[in-house]
């Protein structure tokens, strides 16, 4: 299964990251969304995080011009590959929400 996403722009509103964190949330995002759409973490299923839905519908041609998950609460000095994680739960969210 071939999934292609695509994300032009980024915009991370308040996160007060150096250039090296901010490389690490963007590799931890982008690792987060592969492994819950199945491309690194096989049943996505037995994960209960709405992966299969997410690429059941992306497979079908979907295509998101925009999206606008729900705001993401980080407490000060969270790390920055779990911020990543925890933009990718939101994504996710707004994959599944928004179609």
């Amino acid at each position: 299964m071939d999934i292609d996403v695509r994300i032009d722009r980024l915009v991370l509103e308040g996160l007060d990251v150096d250039t090296r964190s901010a490389a690490l949330v963007s590799t931890a995002l982008e690792t987060e969304l592969a492994r819950r759409l199945g491309g690194d973490a096989g049943n996505t299923a037995e994960a209960g995080d709405g992966g299969a839905r997410a690429a059941d519908w992306m497979l079908a041609g979907a295509a998101v011009p925009a999206l606008r998950p729900a705001p993401v609460a980080l407490p000060g000095g969270s790390d920055p590959r779990a911020m990543g994680r925890s933009i990718a739960g939101a994504v996710m969210g707004g994959l599944n929400h928004g179609r």
